[in-house]
């Protein structure tokens, strides 16, 4: 009873992992890697549509690394982050 869910699981993270190891088309994008980013949006649109959609992905330069995390102390004492900190913690702790 127990064994069945590991299997499906351990299967799953197999396929993930070494067959569908896909990045994302942005990322393939931000990366510059073209013959990757041509290849899998082949797969996902027509052959007709493929530049047209690559040409639609917009790539933030630079505005992803100014972000920080708050740390764990601000998420506790912070009033910006303490009402967020909390209700997630309510909800896991009530599933």
């Amino acid at each position: 009873m127990f064994g069945f869910p590991i299997v499906i699981s351990v299967v799953q993270t197999i396929l993930m992992l070494f067959v569908f190891n896909y990045d994302t088309p942005k990322m393939l994008k931000q990366k510059k890697h073209n013959a990757k980013l041509n290849e899998l949006m082949g797969k996902i649109y027509e052959a007709d549509r493929v530049q047209e959609r690559i040409n639609a992905i917009v790539v933030d330069e630079g505005t992803s690394s100014n972000f920080s995390a708050p740390s764990f102390k601000e998420s506790l004492i912070s009033p910006k982050y303490m009402y967020a900190t909390i209700v997630g913690c309510l909800l896991s702790a009530l599933q």
